[in-house]
């Protein structure tokens, strides 16, 4: 437990309603508890119930817009979980909608985390409360069925978790053109805990496309892939940080993606050393270093407005 200032306090409820992140709420929860404060998992923002609460922290805001109010009894922290691409990669083209909702639900909170450390720095230079926060790598999101030990030969050669589609069908051409060729695991999209598991085991190479034609960052399907020790061919992707290319996962352009794969199938000894290496970085980033962060920046919060 990392020591704070004694006689500070914090509650804080922690909200999500998406499935897809009610592991990452959970995490953050039990990592709060662990260091000593209070954390609450909540799917609302709930005032009636949790009105006592300190401070509320929403994953997902564009999902809460027109809920937050009592602004002078809570502190109002998010973290922020659209993609937006860069200026240089088109904010403004393929990002326009994501950003105007932006734009719109941003004033009202205090502090803005953002697990994409190049997005972070595009949008502080509007917002002065946008801190980077990196994702993670947690519990909550590593498979039995992708441990040492429990592996087996994979029946498919690829497999990519996440929704399908994507502009112009992006995501649906890249993996048909890969299945003129090999094999592609079946299920992508609902794929949730064992199932998601085995999903990945059973598979060569976990792939991450974007779904447009900027180079965010993904961050957690990345730190979920690699935490569980899967190999992975991602579209390139501006400052992945803590990753990097090469090193911790494959990277390919769009019109290299067969070539890449073909190279890759063909050294499987060289994708154990770079999944390893994957792993190892995601796991010296987990989530409690982004508790503390949630919680250094709340409480000086916290203490700003004592003083005001």
């Amino acid at each position: 437990m990392t020591s704070f200032v004694p006689e500070a306090a914090l509650s804080l409820g922690v909200v999500a309603e998406r499935k897809y992140f009610l592991p990452y709420r959970d995490a953050m929860v039990r990592a709060v508890n662990d260091e000593g404060f209070e954390a609450r998992a909540l799917t609302d923002i709930d005032y009636e119930n949790h009105g006592d609460l300190d401070a509320f922290l929403v994953i997902g805001p564009h999902k809460y817009r027109g809920r937050l109010k009592h602004h002078d009894r809570h502190i109002f922290a998010a973290v922020q979980t659209e993609q937006f691409p860069t200026p240089e990669a088109g904010a403004y083209t393929f990002g326009k909608e994501r950003y105007a909702i932006f734009q719109e639900f941003a004033p009202e909170y205090d502090v803005i985390f953002e697990w994409h450390r190049n997005t972070a720095r595009f949008l502080a230079k509007r917002y002065g409360h946008i801190v980077w926060l990196p994702y993670g790598s947690f519990g909550e999101m590593l498979y039995p069925e992708c441990e040492s030990g429990a592996e087996r030969e994979p029946e498919y050669d690829f497999v990519f978790i996440g929704a399908l589609g994507g502009v112009d069908g992006r995501r649906d051409k890249l993996i048909d053109a890969l299945a003129t060729r090999w094999s592609i695991h079946p299920e992508s999209q609902g794929v949730w805990g064992a199932k998601k598991g085995r999903a990945l085991a059973n598979s060569r190479i976990a792939l991450n496309i974007h779904f447009d034609h900027g180079a965010t960052f993904e961050s957690p399907r990345l730190f979920e892939y690699l935490s569980n020790g899967r190999f992975t061919l991602s579209e390139t992707a501006a400052d992945p940080h803590p990753f990097v290319e090469g090193r911790d996962y494959a990277a390919f352009f769009a019109n290299q993606l067969v070539d890449k794969a073909a190279w890759w199938l063909d050294h499987p000894e060289e994708r154990a050393r770079v999944a390893a290496q994957g792993r190892e970085t995601a796991h010296r980033h987990p989530i409690e270093k982004s508790a503390r962060a949630v919680i250094r920046r709340l409480l000086v919060e916290k203490a700003r407005r004592k003083m005001s």
